[in-house]
């Protein structure tokens, strides 16, 4: 199986400042965040992310311009949940876990979706823990 990567456009601040974290943690929460937006675009969109600091807060912006999400289901979106891909029910735990790991970083993890146009999902980390 091949994977097709869309078009990363990346804009990242010059003066972005070392934080004290566990990075294996937050790779598994970016890897989650972009592999959902890869799933979600196809091979036909573009995902950006984007990095800011602003009054000693890291925010990291991963958007896409995917098929977005439902509004009834934002408010349950960082639950564990059941999901069916291929016939096949899979216990649905990524963003759950993602959200635990940002919590346990004094972070959090905010998402803005519109059907059928994107969905962007904002991480926000204290500089100084």
């Amino acid at each position: 199986m091949a994977i097709v990567v869309s078009p990363l456009i990346r804009s990242f601040s010059p003066n972005i400042l070392e934080i004290f974290c566990n990075p294996g943690e937050l790779n598994q929460v970016f890897m989650n965040l972009l592999m959902n937006a890869v799933v979600a675009v196809g091979d036909e969109g573009k995902i950006s992310v984007k990095t800011s600091l602003d009054n000693s807060l890291l925010t990291i912006s991963i958007s896409d311009n995917g098929n977005g999400i439902e509004e009834e289901k934002l408010g349950t979106l960082f639950e564990p949940a059941f999901t069916e891909r291929d016939s096949r029910i899979r216990m649905r735990t990524g963003l759950y876990s993602s959200h635990n790991i940002i919590r346990k970083h004094n972070g959090e993890i905010k998402v803005e979706s519109i059907l059928g146009k994107g969905t962007t999902f904002t991480v926000i980390l204290p500089v100084n823990n």
